[in-house]
């Protein structure tokens, strides 16, 4: 049985934080990259990118970084993780990702990816969220990875303004 292409933008109903009501929760909507939400096959050396159209006017509340393959944390060969806001126009260039080794597989401050597990990504404190802008989503290898990283997905979460 085929399903077809994923829908673009899921509303959720859970969510885990200290600093949400259950209010804000059933608010909250998460929305994968295009279609099918990957992001692809992580090379070994370079980055890879991919880009999503912001589905809400309101906050960037969370990043979740998804991978079939696994990564030891390293503080040589790593991966960093960045979104990036690029307007309406491409041009932009404000960083939405918490620019910090929590977003990274190093193995000082960072975590390593768990094979068909999750990441938990940190986005900087209020992070705008402007409905309609690009968000460009990019992971970065410094060194070189003894392997490349297939099946890498990424949903970002975000709290619409009311």
């Amino acid at each position: 049985m085929s399903f077809g292409t994923l829908p673009r933008f899921w509303a959720s109903t859970k969510i885990t934080g200290n600093d949400m009501s259950q209010n804000s929760a059933s608010r909250l909507i998460s929305a994968m990259l295009p279609d099918t939400g990957t992001i692809g096959t992580i090379p070994t050396t370079g980055n890879v990118s991919a880009l999503m159209r912001v589905p809400v006017q309101g906050t960037l509340v969370g990043i979740v970084f998804y991978s079939v393959g696994a990564l030891a944390a390293n503080d040589t060969n790593f991966i960093t993780f960045d979104v990036v806001d690029l307007g309406t126009d491409g041009t932009g260039t404000t960083v939405l990702s918490l620019v910090s080794p929590i977003n990274t597989t190093k193995l000082t401050g960072g975590q390593a990816l768990v094979a068909n597990g999750r990441e938990i990504l940190l986005p900087i404190q209020n992070a705008p969220a402007i409905g309609g802008n690009i968000l460009r989503v990019r992971a970065t290898v410094t060194g070189t990875l003894g392997g490349v990283i297939a099946g890498c997905h990424v949903s970002l979460n975000f709290l619409p303004t009311i």
